[in-house]
């Protein structure tokens, strides 16, 4: 994941870890409902150990500031992913 210091080529070390930063993702692609996010970043949790509970936290964030459109998205896209991918 790159974040915005290494984006633009700054040599600055993040700050956030990996797992946050994924972990944020989540919640965007929730809010967003994007599909090429959830292809992109699935694999990216399990080879970083994130729990389906983690997961399922972060999407909640969106869930609580988009309601509806953001749950239904979780429900048919998130956690069949989560299951396609044994993130347990």
């Amino acid at each position: 994941l790159i974040g915005p210091a290494e984006g633009l080529g700054s040599r600055q070390k993040a700050l956030w870890i990996p797992n946050t930063k994924l972990l944020m993702c989540f919640s965007v692609m929730a809010y967003l409902r994007c599909e090429e996010c959830l292809a992109l970043h699935l694999q990216k949790a399990v080879d970083l150990g994130l729990t389906r509970q983690e997961i399922i936290e972060a999407a909640g964030i969106a869930i609580a500031f988009h309601g509806g459109p953001s749950m239904g998205w979780t429900a048919t896209h998130i956690l069949p992913g989560l299951d396609q991918f044994g993130i347990k």
